[in-house]
């Protein structure tokens, strides 16, 4: 149990934001926490695909595609035209991978794996309550009561921030740009490692290309 925790830096939030921050920060020697409500591994809908950029970012954190056994490296994009049309894209090799497809709830796990590894203080499952500013320091009241003193504190607990919504930065009836539902399917061989992409007729009227 936590009983008036003091830290300089806290990450509310133990995702692949608040992970990639406290490892930053950690591996520069500085005294880094992490809370999140939940405990690891755990699952989230949005996020499974990874972009270029994004493996680029992950590569720099020092992650490794096989500390992940489900990985599943993407070799080619296919596009469905509204008219049926086939474009195949295959993408580059030889210079790292393009993209990939990762279950957030392995990813999100190795990445506070990374984050312990650098240094950073995990503890989870730690519910974000209230937030005061005090004169020298920030001071987080936990869901159970508890007290965290920090001299920062770094906001990573996603789109509907509690911390933002705390601090009277919240925007009022705010639902969101985008939803994400997903279904798994299992594929072997070469469809394994292909990215299908369907635009619908109703998505882009008078594009019947």
């Amino acid at each position: 149990m936590l009983n008036n925790l003091e830290t300089e830096i806290l990450v509310i939030g133990g995702g692949p934001a608040g992970c990639a921050s406290a490892i930053e920060l950690a591996r520069h020697g500085r005294d880094v926490t992490i809370i999140d409500k939940t405990n690891f591994p755990r699952d989230k809908c949005c996020g499974d695909g990874l972009t270029t950029d994004a493996l680029r970012i992950l590569e720099n954190m020092g992650l490794k595609p096989t500390s992940v056994s489900t990985w599943n490296n993407i070799t080619n994009v296919i596009i469905h035209s509204p008219s049926g049309k086939l474009i195949e894209l295959p993408l580059p090799t030889g210079r790292g991978e393009y993209a990939a497809i990762v279950p957030r709830s392995e990813l999100d796990e190795q990445l506070l794996n990374l984050a312990r590894d650098a240094g950073a203080s995990i503890q989870t499952p730690i519910r974000f309550d209230d937030i005061k500013q005090l004169n020298e320091h920030v001071e987080v009241t936990t869901s159970n009561g508890e007290r965290i003193l920090a001299r920062y504190v770094i906001a990573a607990d996603g789109i509907w921030s509690s911390v933002r919504k705390s601090v009277g930065a919240g925007i009022n009836n705010y639902r969101g740009d985008w939803h994400a539902f997903r279904q798994y399917f299992s594929r072997t061989g070469p469809e394994a490692q292909h990215l299908r992409v369907w635009f619908e007729p109703d998505l882009l009227p008078g594009y019947m290309w």
